[in-house]
């Protein structure tokens, strides 16, 4: 009993907290007409934006009721999709998805939030070896990106930001000799230089 009054406290918490972020927001600006209350105002949109999750609902999950489902199989009885869940009735959240070859090893592993791609995203080749090392933010590519070949040769890597391109991206010949070279800036490329197989430049811009 103690607990649920507990849970209860902290759901009625969760639910003001936005508006009482709001308010304070308010009476500071209404307050504060000069360049030493900005920073103060900064700091309270961020914290509002977080809180509303850009729209998003926010609901506390309890991460420790995770559980596993195999959604789909194989003819051969091998698993073929896994789901992960955690949550029960209206907060059940999917929170990772894997994939299989018939073969039994592992094709694909997404990690999700609020039903949109988050965290490491993996794939990989028949024999094992990792294809693609990737991280999602809401649903778009965030952070270090990784393509490789067959043999574990790396074959190309980059950075995105919020889904675009942004900073340096290189492509890798098979033997691991580099193919080019390109520098992006949101998304846009600002530099590029190609190789062939013997090093050489063939193309630079």
């Amino acid at each position: 009993m103690v607990l649920i009054k507990r849970m209860n406290s902290i759901s009625y918490f969760m639910k003001n907290l936005s508006s009482l972020f709001t308010l304070i927001f308010l009476v500071t600006l209404n307050s504060c007409q000069n360049t030493e209350c900005e920073n103060e105002i900064k700091r309270l949109k961020e914290e509002i934006a977080s809180l509303k999750g850009n729209g998003k609902e926010n609901t506390i999950i309890d991460l420790s009721d995770k559980r596993e489902e195999i959604i789909e199989r194989y003819e051969n009885g091998n698993k073929k999709l896994v789901v992960t869940y955690v949550g029960k009735g209206s907060q059940e959240q999917v929170i990772k998805k894997s994939t299989y070859y018939e073969t039994g090893k592992i094709k694909e592993v997404e990690n999700y939030k609020q039903s949109e791609l988050n965290g490491p995203y993996y794939e990989y080749y028949r024999n094992g070896q990792i294809s693609v090392r990737a991280n999602f933010v809401d649903g778009l590519r965030d952070g270090d990106y990784t393509e490789y070949y067959f043999d574990g040769t790396i074959w190309e890597t980059g950075r995105f930001i919020k889904g675009d391109y942004d900073g340096e991206y290189s492509t890798y010949f098979a033997d691991g000799n580099l193919k080019s070279k390109e520098i992006y800036k949101n998304g846009d490329r600002i530099e590029a230089v190609w190789y062939n197989a013997n090093g050489e430049v063939e193309f630079k811009n």
